[in-house]
């Protein structure tokens, strides 16, 4: 089957469960086990089909440069830490007056406070 017919399928499924999910949405109608089963069956296999494809490479992909370009190792994700400059560690009782005192009063002001 020519690719662009994989792709014509897998975005009609698509739609068409689509739609038919928001008509059932939109009227408030039930839907049966049966006509949820065939939907996930065509979300399934239209996922299936733009997965299989986007791990083709394509024509418009530039060219593989041999082992030397695969040999580079990916640099592990990072997250974020405490000692991250993107995530400061907030001091307990410091506000952004640096009014410790007040801080503390307005907290013993809340009705869950315990004295």
């Amino acid at each position: 089957m020519p690719l662009d017919r994989h792709i014509h399928l897998a975005q009609l499924w698509l739609e068409q469960v689509r739609d038919h999910l928001a008509s059932s949405a939109a009227t408030s109608t039930n839907l049966s086990a049966e006509q949820l089963n065939v939907m996930s069956g065509k979300v399934a296999e239209g996922l299936r089909i733009f997965t299989e494809l986007a791990g083709q490479p394509s024509t418009d992909d530039p060219p593989d440069h041999g082992a030397a370009s695969r040999s580079r190792p990916t640099p592990p994700a990072r997250r974020p830490t405490r000692t991250d400059p993107r995530y400061p560690a907030i001091p307990p009782w410091h506000s952004a007056t640096g009014r410790e005192g007040e801080d503390r009063r307005v907290l013993a002001m809340h009705p869950t406070a315990k004295s």
